[in-house]
């Protein structure tokens, strides 16, 4: 069947047949759904099948299956088979599981039914109706330790559904008829409703091993109570509302059944958490001197897995926290709140942009917080009602003073190896931002003391030094005016442990973040006395390694709340990206760590990337004629930017030792050398492989290193600009390269390179707007387009451009390559400095973050830290 092989048969339907493929394309297996041939002579259902392709692929969360493409084949007959391709889930139906272990117990059927009304509220999110929900449609996926992922499957009898009405059509009265609600039985209005009531048949067959039977004409299945002694009020009260007659009668919305079905453990688990002294329950790490006292205990999550729930921030009193979610619409994150210990969570953002890290203020009162809308910037939102107000555009990480009358935020790019980072404070009172700290060549990441006397932030003062190797914790008085150097990235060098996150807050004397020692990320404390304001003593962890701690945050009362968070980063490949509408994705590597850094050599047959975790890569190179992977080099320190010439034997890249780079050209089984400590970020080469384009300085500059002699030079430069990325192209001999002022915007340029010059020649030709950031521009192998990697649409999307080399200009409008606007699946989510984009002929080559992320709270016992604390109520 064309690009696929049919590898086994798994299963047949009322509408055909279900085969495991193998997909030559991707280069992965997939699974083959097919139509019977006497159903699919009808025009009717293969617009069906059509529906059920576009709706499911709008429709992207990991509790429904992904849905990629439908086809047609001719076979030698004449005759076509049409067929869809999806997602390969390796595992069983919960109807097959539920054959030989039902009833489930309550607390085993709870995970199953949160992960189903997650799928389904997705839909409905996107106005589909399923249509045919049962048992048979649900696939229960092994995943990571341990954990059971749940999978809604099949929407083939989908249809579109509107909030508050309903759809009427013979289509929906196709279904399962003991699933189906009895508005669908009898051919009326259908909507999301529906798929509760079929929702409500499911979980009475997980608790009994049967469906419940209607009683009389109105199909009335509620007063079967042959089930109902098995399970308690609670559940019954949930059940019974699900199979109501009328859809009206049933719940406003599916989200609502997880809602009360959790309401007791959610009321039972913070109380626990505030009798943390007696609890048995507890997370913690013994300190160095194998001493017990200070630790995470009481460890609850606040959030369920099936949302992406992150960066949350307590009130004073821990009473109300708040924390950025898609738990409303999968992939649009926005900014909730919630009452503790047991308050229902309150959505106060609905942008389609992206809103996060969220800072509440002492008194609970507003949150300010990052949104990516209308170019980015830092905005407030009261929680008891209103719309957000921009406070300062181009902010990121806004942190209320103590007293709550003022906000601390930094302007800059993300990439902390770009020195471009400014401090500022702003007044809640007349609006007026104040910028501190403007010797610093860079300065981020500000947090308050907890009297709101002091700054600690992470900077650079000394000129022309590279980052992240001059940055430094710091101190600053709140005017700005008294600056100490607190020592602290140094002592945590001392102990080999690499700062992964922001500063998490500073609490007393102590600074809580998180670091990686060896391969575990926990959340640890550091003492930086307000006396002194020096960092001192051993650094400590609070929390166990697994899955990783991070974004910390701590209320007087002692309560303590993070992000838990678990990844993956792989190499992909968008191919025909020249073509928006034939590009197609495909992952690469597979390997359990970090994959980053990719580089593919301009005739496309090597990959070389780094491999490991931060602090720990070693350098691999992948045959993409074979497919086999071989280890390049391996040696201590991280290893970044390489690129590789196409013979697939000589790499130069930077390694870093106590953050300080320095270039090294590498040939496979011969030699390596330094070419000096001037230059960062490798990113081309030029001349074949005499020579490479690197950036020098602050700001940077364009250079050329000659590999053989390690001479620098200077190449491009400009007054108060930061200038990297430069790739050149044989075929056009034109050179691309970005532009910062400010690190707020960033501008791809092009500029006419003569490899005989070995010198620009000619104006700079702008390829994208003034404003707008882009970044990592490459160049396509026939030098016609250049695609680079954008946030115009207040996400990092993968767009494109051509280019005439003859007229030295653009040529039509930018284009999308690929879209990347759910945060799970994103190159967002990639540090800067892991992150790259290459290219051979029309195919980009890059690392996608993979994340999942919820939020936990806990209690620290940690007596002397909060008698600290109380002092500043």
């Amino acid at each position: 069947m064309g690009r696929f092989r049919i590898v086994r048969f798994i299963n047949s339907g009322g509408m055909g047949e279900v085969y495991e493929a193998w997909d030559s394309e991707l280069g992965e297996r997939v699974a083959l759904k097919t139509i019977r041939p006497e159903i699919a002579s009808f025009p009717p259902v293969i617009e069906r099948f059509k529906q059920e392709v576009r709706q499911a692929r709008g429709v992207s969360h990991v509790n429904v299956c992904r849905v990629y493409e439908m086809f047609s084949h001719v076979q030698d007959s004449g005759d076509h088979v049409w067929f869809l391709t999806m997602e390969l889930l390796a595992g069983r139906t919960l109807s097959e599981y539920l054959s030989q272990h039902a009833p489930m117990s309550a607390k085993q059927a709870l995970n199953v039914i949160e992960q189903m009304v997650s799928g389904l509220a997705a839909a409905h999110e996107h106005g589909v109706v399923h249509g045919d929900f049962k048992s048979s449609n649900v696939m229960l996926v092994d995943g990571p330790a341990g954990k059971t992922r749940v999978v809604v499957t099949d929407f083939g009898l989908s249809f579109k559904g509107l909030a508050g009405r309903g759809t009427r059509s013979e289509q929906c009265k196709v279904g399962t008829p003991r699933y189906m609600a009895p508005e669908q039985l009898e051919g009326k209005e259908v909507g999301f409703a529906a798929d509760q009531y079929a929702l409500g048949v499911v979980i009475c067959e997980m608790l009994t091993g049967v469906c419940p039977l209607p009683t009389g004409a109105s199909f009335d299945r509620s007063q079967d109570l042959a089930w109902a002694h098995i399970v308690n009020a609670r559940w019954e009260q949930v059940v019974r509302r699900c199979l109501q007659v009328r859809p009206e009668d049933r719940f406003p919305n599916i989200r609502d059944i997880t809602s009360v079905l959790t309401r007791g453990r959610r009321r039972g688990i913070p109380w626990a958490m505030a009798a943390a002294v007696l609890s048995s329950i507890a997370l913690f790490v013994a300190l160095e001197s194998g001493q017990s006292g200070e630790f995470v205990e009481a460890a609850a999550q606040l959030t369920p897995d099936t949302d992406l729930t992150s960066r949350p921030s307590l009130a004073r009193d821990g009473r109300i926290i708040a924390y950025s979610s898609d738990r409303a619409e999968s992939g649009n994150l926005d900014i909730w709140v919630q009452h503790l210990p047991v308050g229902t969570p309150t959505r106060l953002t609905t942008d389609p942009a992206e809103d996060v890290d969220p800072n509440i203020a002492p008194d609970g009162s507003a949150v300010v917080f990052r949104s990516e809308r209308a170019g980015g910037g830092i905005y407030i939102i009261d929680i008891g009602g209103g719309r957000e107000r921009l406070l300062a555009p181009d902010g990121r990480n806004p942190r209320f003073s103590p007293d709550g009358r003022s906000v601390a935020y930094w302007v800059g790019d993300n990439d902390s190896t770009i020195a471009s980072g400014k401090v500022f404070l702003l007044s809640l009172a007349n609006r007026v931002s104040t910028r501190l700290l403007s010797d610093f060549t860079d300065a981020r990441y500000p947090v308050w003391s907890s009297d709101g006397s002091h700054i600690l932030f992470s900077g650079c003062r000394a000129l022309n030094q590279p980052l992240p190797g001059c940055s430094e914790w710091w101190v600053a008085t709140r005017d700005g005016k008294t600056i100490n150097d607190t020592g602290t990235l140094a002592l945590l060098r001392k102990h080999n442990i690499q700062l992964v996150d922001l500063i998490g807050g500073w609490y007393g004397d102590k600074v809580l973040f998180s670091g990686r020692q060896q391969s575990t990320t926990s959340l640890w404390e550091v003492t930086i006395p307000l006396r002194s304001l020096r960092a001192t003593g051993i650094p400590r962890p609070i929390t166990s390694g697994e899955p990783r701690a991070v974004a910390p945050c701590l209320a007087n009362s002692g309560s303590i709340a993070f992000e838990r968070l678990t990844s993956a980063l792989h190499v992909w490949r968008i191919e025909h990206s020249s073509d928006p509408g034939k590009a197609l994705a495909s992952k690469l590597t597979h390997d359990p760590t970090f994959d980053v850094s990719p580089d593919i050599s301009s005739n496309g047959q090597w990959l070389v990337f780094a491999r490991g975790y931060q602090g720990h890569r070693d350098l691999w190179v992948r045959n993409m004629i074979s497919g086999k992977e071989a280890l390049f080099y391996a040696a201590p320190g991280d290893k970044l930017s390489p690129i590789i010439d196409n013979s697939g034997t000589v790499v130069v890249l930077e390694t870093r030792e106590k953050e300080v780079p320095s270039l090294f050209i590498m040939v496979r089984d011969q030699f390596t050398r330094t070419l000096g400590a001037r230059c960062s970020n490798p990113t081309g080469w030029f001349d074949e492989t005499h020579s490479v384009f690197c950036r020098q300085g602050v700001p940077s500059v364009i250079a050329l290193v000659n590999v053989d002699t390690a001479k620098v030079t200077t190449v491009l430069e400009k007054a108060n600009q930061s200038l990297s990325e430069a790739t050149w192209s044989p075929r056009s001999q034109y050179l691309l390269f970005t532009a910062s002022p400010d690190g707020v915007s960033k501008r791809i340029f092009a500029v006419l390179f003569p490899k005989s010059e070995r010198q620009p020649k000619g104006q700079w030709i702008p390829l994208t707007p003034k404003a707008e950031f882009n970044d990592r521009p490459r160049w396509s192998g026939d030098g016609k387009t250049v695609f680079y990697l954008s946030r115009r649409d207040g996400f990092s999307c993968v767009w494109g451009q051509h280019f005439d080399s003859q007229s030295g200009r653009a040529i039509g409008v930018p284009f999308a390559v690929m879209h990347f606007h759910d945060p799970r699946f994103s190159p967002h989510v990639v540090l800067d400095r892991a992150f790259n984009l290459s290219v051979a002929g029309d195919s980009v080559y890059l690392n996608i973050g993979e994340i999942n992320t919820s939020v936990w709270v806990g209690r620290l016992r940690q007596p002397s830290l909060l008698s600290a604390l109380r002092d500043f109520r």
